[in-house]
């Protein structure tokens, strides 16, 4: 299992190395965007929604993200660290900083489909406008918080699995 795990981190790295360093800014924002609309598909799983609720999720969430993109692209080509459209960012932090607390306080499962949808926004469009502008500035700095990411999960991964051993 560990082995396929490896061969499958290698395969994805050497991609994202080369679609972050060689792929003009269109491909690479129709990329984050497939990206994006994945996720949003296991964001649907994940929010229970039935099968009328995650087509409506998923064409919504490919016309706001392509949008937004759009609005992106255009600010960044002039200047890539233009705060042009920092509306994005601001309210996924408020979200982070006031609502995310009050949530994991309450300890209650989110039941209302539109809650989650806009929730599943608030978490996944922001990633994909600062992926899209952090590659503007400097792919270095993206691959830099990416390793974060990267090194990040993979020592939870392994603390896991030692946590796991001892019981």
């Amino acid at each position: 299992m560990l082995k396929l795990r490896i061969i499958t981190a290698i395969c994805l790295l050497l991609f994202f190395l080369s679609a972050l360093f060689f792929l003009p800014a269109i491909l690479w924002g129709m990329l984050l965007l497939g990206m994006t609309i994945v996720a949003s598909r296991e964001w649907c799983t994940l929010g229970q929604f039935n099968t009328k609720q995650t087509l409506v999720y998923l064409i919504i969430t490919t016309i706001l993200g392509g949008e937004l993109l759009f609005i992106l692209s255009t600010v960044v080509d002039v200047n890539p660290i233009a705060t042009g459209i920092v509306w994005p960012y601001v309210v996924s932090l408020l979200f982070w900083v006031f609502i995310v607390p009050i949530l994991l306080t309450l300890s209650k499962p989110i039941k209302n489909t539109v809650m989650m949808m806009f929730i599943g926004w608030l978490v996944l469009l922001p990633i994909l406008l600062a992926m899209y502008q952090l590659r503007a500035i400097d792919p270095v700095t993206l691959l830099a918080f990416m390793s974060v990411l990267w090194f990040s999960d993979t020592a939870a991964y392994f603390a896991g699995k030692s946590l796991e051993n001892i019981n």
